[in-house]
């Protein structure tokens, strides 16, 4: 006599376990990239996401074929615009991704991309994007325990000492100052804290104290040391610094859009390492009048003048301060606009 057949009842999570949770089309991707099919693996893997039909790990998969895709393209023409696509899905998908060798394949292989695209002699728009790669590598990097941090240390190394030693010699073939710090300034944007650009800044500042620079960083979303081209340019036709004192004229031009009145006690002297001083001269001085067919001259009053939009001022200035103290920079600033001075070491 048979015995009765007994029924094994599965949840039905546990039976799709069992014959496996990944689509056609992801699995097809999966094989793809194992074998370094990237264009197939792009392909397979879009037509998973858009049924909608993933794994946990589809994400991850998916960075890798883009990421390597990219690699492949920069390494045969850094200029191409298609990095940059490559780039942006790349980053929607790695965002939150908590896999280390996925994170680290991510962080050095766009440091590696930013690399090839600085040291390509291409526009000032691709170096520019080519840092701003290494940075979000070292940013992602820092978030997730600094993995990758050597490799994309020398990607940058690699990067900065190609760029600005370029940018070095240009700068030594141009005999006007203005203009010489105008393209060291450029470099000082992607490398701030390079020490042969920061020497020939130095140079620069010191020649440049007396002239009104007008730069505008095109491109640039946040520049830390250039003029703004819509704020309060300023000069020193005379100056002195010492170890414990910087005295001398101060002029504005003032170019926010705005008339306005100078206040003397908003100057203040900045050191190298972000100490500040204000202003304690005698103020005294001189604004120009609104009549630019019968220019005029009128005094400060208590150190304040009206600074017209499109005038200019000049003031006495005076700051005090300790031996370990390394002037850097004056600043103005008030409601409508800021204005620097580097001065210089």
């Amino acid at each position: 006599m048979k015995k009765p057949m007994k029924w094994i009842i599965i949840p039905l999570s546990a039976a799709l376990l069992l014959v496996g949770c990944k689509s056609k089309a992801e699995r097809l991707g999966d094989e793809s990239l194992a074998a370094d099919r990237l264009t197939n693996a792009i392909t397979f893997y879009t037509k998973a996401e858009k049924a909608g039909d993933v794994s946990e790990e589809f994400k991850d998969n998916f960075a890798l074929a883009y990421l390597r895709m990219a690699a492949k393209t920069a390494k045969k023409d850094p200029l191409s615009n298609v990095v940059r696509s490559y780039i942006e899905q790349i980053n929607k998908l790695v965002l939150e991704s908590k896999n280390p060798k996925v994170i680290e394949e991510y962080v050095t292989t766009l440091a590696s991309i930013g690399a090839i695209q600085i040291t390509a002699d291409g526009e000032y728009g691709t170096i520019l994007e080519g840092f701003s790669n290494i940075k979000n590598a070292e940013d992602f990097s820092a978030k997730n325990g600094k993995v990758g941090s050597a490799a994309i240390q020398a990607s940058r190394n690699q990067a900065e000492s190609k760029y600005v030693a370029g940018v070095l010699k240009n700068a030594s073939d141009i005999e006007n100052s203005i203009a010489k710090e105008y393209e060291l300034l450029l470099a000082e944007v992607v490398a701030p804290d390079n020490a042969e650009l920061k020497a020939a800044l130095n140079t620069t500042h010191k020649k440049n104290r007396g002239d009104f620079l007008i730069f505008e960083a095109a491109g640039v979303e946040s520049p830390s040391r250039w003029v703004n081209k819509y704020g309060y340019v300023t000069a020193f036709p005379s100056i002195s610094i010492s170890g414990t004192e910087t005295k001398g004229e101060m002029q504005f031009w003032n170019s926010s859009g705005n008339n306005t009145e100078l206040d003397g006690s908003l100057i203040k002297l900045v050191s190298t390492t972000g100490q500040e001083t204000p202003n304690k001269g005698a103020n005294t001085g001189w604004c120009s009048g609104n009549n630019p067919l019968k220019p005029t001259k009128e005094k400060l009053v208590a150190g304040k003048g009206k600074l017209l939009d499109e005038g200019t001022c000049s003031i006495a200035v005076s700051f005090s301060y300790g031996s370990d103290f390394t002037p850097d920079y004056v600043e103005y600033k008030d409601q409508f606009g800021v204005g620097r001075k580097y001065l210089g070491q």
